[in-house]
């Protein structure tokens, strides 16, 4: 590694936001064949935090298999931005190029608002409010990878019914049905509710996992409260303007010093 790209990977490493500020002076196939230069990381936190619609148009330009590690990588907020500023047919391309698992969190990105409760939902476990508890316990056991102490009651349309606590399910007569046992009046979050509206919410205070519904009452998946907790830990982001003052703090002349060498290394 030469003195250019051991200055270049520090800058990256203390000053993020300006380093991407910098980058988008250059053209897009330059950016191109600077992130190609950098470690797959590095490349992906620059593509990151750079305005989305210069992303996207660089994105664009990136080898296929490139993008598709970005988008698996990726965390699912940074990659609906870009894909929000990307046309189809590419748009839904790049979706069908990805891990299913992958594509998963960034649909859900992309059918909601950011910071909305939506997007935080993870997909848990349903059965029909007609179900039989000894069919509902079968299920259970079947389900090896649910971590909830709930089952989430829905009818054929999907609609949101209630839930039935799993050591209600075991304690039941196994003729009953799901219906019979389920709490009807559990609370619920709108996936279209700011995110920080339920930070602080009562229902935290009876469940770990609250069901999330869309505005037909329609079941989405439960916001965990382990998921809130990190969303309240997390610092306010910086805005646009702050960016820009962390860029320009670094004085106009080291700025474009910086720009050369972004220049450099990625040819």
């Amino acid at each position: 590694m030469d003195s250019n790209q051991i200055i270049l990977n520090d800058f990256i490493t203390k000053h993020p936001f300006a380093a991407a500020k910098a980058l988008e002076v250059l053209g897009h196939e330059d950016v191109v064949e600077f992130l190609l230069a950098l470690p797959s990381q590095k490349g992906l936190r620059m593509l990151s935090l750079m305005n989305p619609k210069n992303a996207s148009e660089c994105f664009v330009l990136l080898p296929a298999k490139q993008r598709v590690e970005y988008l698996e990588k990726g965390s699912p907020s940074a990659m609906a931005a870009i894909l929000r500023m990307i046309d189809n047919p590419l748009h839904d391309e790049l979706l069908r190029a990805i891990a299913p698992g992958k594509a998963v969190p960034i649909k859900r990105e992309l059918e909601f608002k950011p910071n909305t409760v939506g997007p935080f939902a993870d997909p848990a476990m349903t059965v029909h409010k007609a179900t039989s508890v000894d069919n509902a316990v079968d299920m259970l056991k079947r389900e090896r990878t649910s971590r909830s102490s709930e089952l989430y009651v829905v009818d054929l349309d999907g609609i949101f019914q209630g839930l039935v606590e799993t050591t209600e399910l075991l304690r039941a007569e196994r003729a009953d049905i799901v219906e019979t046992i389920m709490v009807k009046t559990c609370p619920r979050f709108s996936a279209d509710q700011p995110i920080k509206s339920v930070l602080h919410d009562d229902a935290w205070l009876q469940y770990r996992q609250v069901p999330v519904v869309d505005r037909a009452d329609k079941f989405i998946g439960t916001l965990s409260y382990k998921a809130v907790m990190a969303i309240e830990g997390k610092p306010e982001g910086l805005t646009k303007d702050s960016i820009n003052e962390t860029a320009g703090a670094l004085g106009e002349l080291y700025r474009i010093g910086l720009t050369s060498l972004l220049q450099s290394t990625g040819k």
